[in-house]
Order: structure tokens, then C-alpha cells, then sequence
């Protein structure tokens, strides 16, 4: 028996996450497919989007996907027409490293003043080195209460040691804290970037300095780097 037209017309994912579904003979979570089937998360959300559209799998009330009747008839004909279709996956995942995103900042703001924010990468601990050329991540920045000098900067992250710091300068304007917000994109190709991490932290703000230099502290975040 000859497969079906549109099960010719589903890429090696899609048949990949049908099988995984019929096998399993309940629902699943897209974390549940890339566990399973090691393919990469991008794939995964391809294969589900195709396998939807031709109403072979269909979301349940807890945001995870179960066959259709269509689905469970498709993956019956799989199952008869063993071989007939190429289920290896097409993306392995790729190793994955952390690197800590780090920013130097000081203990408090004084209103209407400028105060600089060191912002770099740690070097790699001895699990998490490898060989290979520099990542260059670009930082978009946002602040609630105060005015920052740049809301998008680009950092080159070396893959053996520290990356050089930059420097973004920030006024503060709100009467009792800042909020700074930072989310970091992995730049892939010219035109790809993906999201790899960010955080927040607030910073308090005085009307006026008390004696000494405020001292600084840092805050991180760890990024997971392709």
C-alpha cells in the first residue's frame, strides 16, 4: 500500500514526531519530543506547525499534543509501510555551553547624576571551554526610572577566556529605584539571532550622596550559547 500524498509531503521531522506520538500512545510536550527524538527545537516547532495544519496532531487543555483520528489513521499506515519513509532526524542538537553574563554596577544611584555599568562575559569554567571562534551576542538594555546611553550593544565573546567589557552609562531620573532589563541574543548568521538569556535587578536611587563613594556590585546570569 502506497503512502498517503500529504504523509509524502511531510519532511523527516514531522514523520519523526508522528511515529514518536503513535508509539507512545499519549500526549506529549515539545520537551518530551526533543528528549526523545534529539532534534533540535527549531524542527521540532516546523514538524509540529506542519503536522497541524494537516490536522494530524491537535494541542489538548495542558499545552501538550496528542494525534487526531486523521493522525492516528496516518500513523497506522506508517506503521504498514515500515521503511517506506526516511525517519532519520535532519537536526541533531547541537552541544550547548553556559557562559555567565555579568554587570558591574554601583549599590545605589544619586538623582540626576551619570553612573556607569560595566557589563562583560566570565571567562569559561573547565566544563564549559572549547575550541572555536569568538560568539557575539547583542545586548538590547531598558531602563524604568532612568535614561541609558545605549539600548543595544554588541559583545564578543571569546571561547577561552573573559570577554572585554563595555561600558553603558545611565542617569537616573525615578525618585526611589531604577529597573534595568537586559536580554541577550545569539547573533547565528546576518539575519538570525537567537534568544540565549537575560534578567533584571533594580538599583536604588538617593536624592544626594551620603559621604563616601557608593561601592559597586555585580549581578549575572547564566546564558546557554550554541
Amino acid at each position: 500500500m502506497s503512502l498517503s500524498f500529504n504523509l509524502q509531503r511531510l519532511p523527516p521531522e514531522a514523520i519523526s514526531v508522528l511515529r514518536f506520538l503513535g508509539r507512545r500512545n499519549a500526549a506529549a510536550s515539545t520537551q518530551d519530543f526533543e528528549d526523545g527524538l534529539d532534534i533540535g527545537p527549531r524542527s521540532i516547532g516546523k514538524a509540529i506547525r506542519r503536522l497541524v495544519n494537516f490536522s494530524l496532531i491537535q494541542m489538548d487543555m495542558y499545552g501538550a499534543y496528542q494525534l487526531t483520528s486523521d493522525g492516528r489513521r496516518a500513523y497506522q499506515q506508517l506503521v504498514e509501510n515500515e521503511g517506506a519513509l526516511e525517519t532519520k532526524p535532519v537536526e541533531q542538537k547541537a552541544a550547548r555551553i553556559n557562559r555567565r553574563l555579568t554587570v558591574v554596577l554601583p549599590q545605589s544611584l544619586i538623582s540626576g547624576q551619570s553612573s556607569a555599568l560595566y557589563i562583560g562575559v566570565n571567562p569559561p569554567t573547565a566544563t564549559n571551554s572549547r575550541p572555536g571562534q569568538a560568539i557575539t551576542l547583542e545586548l538590547r538594555l531598558s531602563a524604568v526610572g532612568g535614561q541609558l546611553s545605549n539600548a543595544n550593544v554588541a559583545l564578543d565573546v571569546p571561547p577561552d577566556k573573559a570577554a572585554n567589557p563595555i561600558r553603558v552609562m545611565l542617569d537616573a531620573v525615578a525618585a526611589r529605584a531604577v529597573r534595568i532589563r537586559i536580554d541577550a541574543f545569539q547573533t547565528i548568521d546576518i539575519d538570525r539571532m537567537e534568544p540565549v538569556g537575560g534578567m533584571y535587578f533594580d538599583i536604588p536611587v538617593m536624592a544626594q550622596p551620603m559621604g563616601e563613594e557608593p561601592t559597586r556590585r555585580a549581578v549575572g546570569v547564566d546564558l546557554t550559547l550554541a
